[in-house]
């Protein structure tokens, strides 16, 4: 339909069928993360054109954020801090955490009473890997890590002057053709599920900052 179809129409078309997917996710409102609401709209508009990897993708780069994020403001508010000392605080809690790996801001965070166990679980074992090492890193193995290859057969000439036509046999988990195709199935099955689960964790986060910040 994509090759067949003016690029304007089928604009059209997407944002018909998918705006109500993005409506609970745009008035996004945060006390602690309000520079993650741009990131957020461009989430929106990557579903609205069905661009899934476009939006794991996006999706980890809020993910990664929020959680460095979380860390700085954990430690500001447990400084009493005023005047030009804002400056000072901020610059080193960004120096401590920007350029930390995702294991180590995902540990620190729940050693921090940030996220539950059960978030540090899902997000080493299923995130970390599968969704950011996968899409951010082009690493097909992982992303398909779940999945039995199945094996295809197709047909080619035996010889440019032959007529007959030769099996082979290609594995949809190895040919790169099969891989891309395997990709963007799973893309589209749990790209808009990985960005409400990254939504919905940062309201958890705001909640538990505002506890510490009330203590």
């Amino acid at each position: 339909m994509e090759n067949n179809v003016d690029f304007k129409q089928l604009q059209h078309i997407y944002i018909d069928n998918n705006y109500y997917l993005i409506e609970p996710y745009l008035n996004f409102r945060s006390k602690f993360f309000g520079e993650l609401s741009k990131k957020i709209r461009e989430a929106c508009k990557c579903t609205l054109l069905n661009a899934n990897i476009a939006l794991i993708t996006l999706t980890n780069h809020i993910l990664e954020r929020l959680l460095k994020l979380a860390l700085i403001k954990y430690d500001i508010l447990q400084k009493d801090i005023s005047g030009n000392e804002w400056n000072t605080a901020y610059t080193e809690a960004d120096k401590a955490y920007s350029g930390l790996m995702l294991n180590d801001t995902i540990n620190r965070c729940q050693t921090r009473g940030i996220i539950t166990k059960d978030h540090k679980k899902f997000l080493q074992d299923k995130i970390r890997i599968q969704l950011r090492n996968g899409f951010s890193h082009a690493e097909t193995d992982k992303i398909l890590k779940d999945q039995e290859g199945k094996n295809i057969t197709v047909y080619e000439k035996c010889s440019k002057t032959a007529t007959g036509l030769s099996p082979i046999i290609l594995n949809t988990k190895t040919y790169p053709e099969l891989q891309s195709v395997s990709t963007h199935t799973f893309a589209n099955d749990v790209a808009l599920y990985y960005f409400d689960f990254v939504y919905q964790l940062i309201h958890h986060i705001e909640l538990n900052l505002l506890a510490l910040k009330k203590n």
